[in-house]
């Protein structure tokens, strides 16, 4: 809500710059005809003195005044200023996956990039995009969102997703393997036959609804997760607790 709010407060201080700037910087609609006109006396030579007029009795250097393009141009800086930061950081999200900086390794991934160790994703919001395949591994992805995205075949080797929600996510074949999910939330999630070994921290939060049939886990981390353990995938149908094999 804060950043639609952001952008339409942007957008009227782009109006305002536009109305309050001279018409020759805006040659179109009622301003063509003096936009014409500074045309036409600039390739003479000529340009209108301030507060002279003319035939139709406008003032073209009124219109020209220093003062209405600076306020112009100040306001259309203030608000590309306001709307910058979060469209910034989601253009630099974005660049990281497609400059390599989380590479595409998968069988399903279509190409393959440079594998870049140690990206600082944090709270990077991936939430019902198509990920398939792509390596984030020995990345900082905390508190990052992957609510109802398809991360299927991806590799989170050593990485630190601590509190990351992947609440409705496909981990199918995702490689957890050492990686660190303190306080994550697979509410939902297809987790099936994912790589985890011991040494991947799985004190998540909650996983309520999520499908672990066939991912391997080791014994203290089958304790702790039936222990939370509840509800039934909504995609696979498969009781959370009967996919990890929990005791009746």
């Amino acid at each position: 809500m804060a950043g639609r709010c952001r952008w339409r407060l942007a957008v009227v201080i782009c109006c305002a710059g536009v109305v309050s700037a001279p018409s020759w910087l805006f040659p179109f609609g009622p301003n063509a005809s003096v936009a014409a006109r500074h045309l036409a006396k600039a390739d003479d030579g000529r340009m209108p003195l301030a507060g002279a007029t003319n035939a139709e009795g406008t003032a073209d250097g009124a219109d020209a005044a220093p003062w209405a393009a600076l306020t112009a141009m100040l306001l259309v800086s203030l608000a590309m200023a306001m709307a910058s930061p979060a469209v910034a950081y989601n253009a630099m999200i974005d660049s990281k996956v497609m400059a390599g900086g989380a590479s595409t390794t998968g069988k399903n991934s279509g190409s393959s990039k440079a594998i870049t160790r140690g990206v600082d994703l944090t709270r990077a919001d991936y939430s019902g995009k198509k990920v398939v395949g792509v390596s984030f591994q020995q990345s900082i992805v905390r508190e990052s969102k992957w609510v109802n995205s398809d991360c299927s075949s991806s590799s989170f080797f050593d990485a630190d997703l601590a509190n990351a929600d992947f609440t409705g996510a496909n981990l199918n074949q995702v490689n957890f393997e050492l990686a660190r999910l303190t306080g994550a939330t697979l509410d939902n999630a297809v987790a099936t036959e994912m790589y985890v070994n011991g040494t991947t921290k799985m004190d998540v939060k909650s996983i309520e609804g999520a499908d672990f049939t066939d991912t391997f886990f080791r014994q203290d981390q089958i304790n702790y997760l039936c222990g939370i353990a509840k509800g039934t995938n909504p995609t696979t149908k498969v009781s959370t607790r009967d996919s990890l094999g929990c005791p009746e």
